[in-house]
């Protein structure tokens, strides 16, 4: 949400817009005569913040329209693309969800070498792709390291639970 104050520098009469849902066009201009809120170009709710601007669109209306619904040009740049952002989210999701992915994958593989289902362990390492493997190989190393530091025979030779050590 803009206060009003902001919406009269980023979209002061004359300004080109565009709706960012409908493919319309226009630009900001005063209410017409003879129409409720003539002359007015902003309007602004109980808070201060804009709630609507008077748009002049292309195909004859004066409608309020929400700022909220307009993308507009600054100066010099090209009209912003109104499912970009929507399309960047998209995508942004789409990296996360394969991260988590494969966090489940490898997961899923040590628990089967937890468990000691060898037989199943060695099918699911064949289905990841080979950087995964590596990975996986490299955080068992870690684990199997950082268990035999570990206090007491919590790991004893080789990250064996209960191996008793020297």
């Amino acid at each position: 949400m803009i206060t009003l104050d902001e919406a009269k520098q980023v979209l002061p009469v004359g300004r080109r817009v565009r709706h960012l849902y409908l493919d319309w066009a226009g630009e900001v201009a005063p209410r017409p005569e003879g129409r409720p809120g003539a002359g007015r170009v902003h309007d602004s709710d109980v808070s201060g913040n804009c709630c609507s601007v008077n748009i002049a669109w292309d195909h004859g209306e004066h409608l309020w329209t929400s700022p909220r619904e307009l993308v507009w040009e600054r100066d010099g740049d090209p009209p912003p693309d109104p499912l970009l952002a929507f399309a960047q989210a998209v995508s942004a999701i789409g990296r996360s969800m394969e991260v988590t992915h494969r966090t489940m994958q490898a997961s899923g593989a040590m628990g089967l070498a937890f468990r000691g289902d060898l037989d199943r362990l060695r099918d699911r390492l064949r289905e990841l792709p080979p950087e995964q493997v590596r990975g996986i190989h490299d955080a068992a190393r870690v684990l199997c390291e950082v268990t035999a530091e570990a206090p007491g025979d919590a790991a004893g030779p080789g990250g064996q639970r209960g191996v008793a050590g020297p």
